[in-house]
């Protein structure tokens, strides 16, 4: 899809090898773009990092479940900017405290919000933020000053305002 696309455009500068799974888009398409098709299976048993980009569907709901998570390669990291039903947290949170995947960065969740308790967010190799689908510029603004005023509490040592598993204290 159009976010795939937009990925793929980013990441092949970097020599990264993109490998794509998309069940509506022609091969040729992805290869004109400088990804590689492969099969679902493919794509799970090979990729370091794997990205989601797909809408929530009944094909898609669950789509990564504990049997997928161990098929993916020791060390990998899963980031999902999708949706959150496409991930079972339970199983996330097991792949990455056994040490299975090494990491793992989302902007969406299930259940979402996440409790402040939540067990993920007390994982120190899990990044969240917020799912941002678009931006105003008063939006981008703040977006800015925020992350501006995040890295002023860091370059003086401070307590930085936004952490919720004090993992930064």
């Amino acid at each position: 899809g159009r976010i795939g696309k937009a990925v793929t455009r980013r990441l092949i500068p970097f020599g990264c090898r993109v490998t794509v799974f998309d069940p509506v888009v022609e091969p040729g398409e992805i290869e004109d773009r400088g990804g590689t098709p492969v099969s679902w299976e493919t794509l799970v048993g090979d990729s370091d990092i794997l990205t989601l980009h797909c809408p929530s569907t009944d094909q898609t709901r669950g789509m990564i479940g504990r049997e997928t998570l161990t098929r993916m390669p020791l060390g990998a990291i899963l980031i999902n900017v999708a949706r959150g039903d496409l991930v079972d947290t339970g199983a996330l949170v097991e792949a990455l405290q056994s040490g299975h995947l090494s990491a793992a960065a989302m902007d969406v969740f299930d259940p979402e919000p996440l409790p402040k308790d939540h067990p993920l967010l007390q994982i120190e190799s899990v990044l969240v933020s917020s799912h941002i689908a678009s931006t105003s510029v008063k939006s981008a603004r703040k977006l800015r000053e925020t992350a501006a005023g995040i890295v002023a509490c860091r370059i003086r040592n401070e307590r930085l305002p936004n952490i919720v598993n004090g993992v930064a204290d």
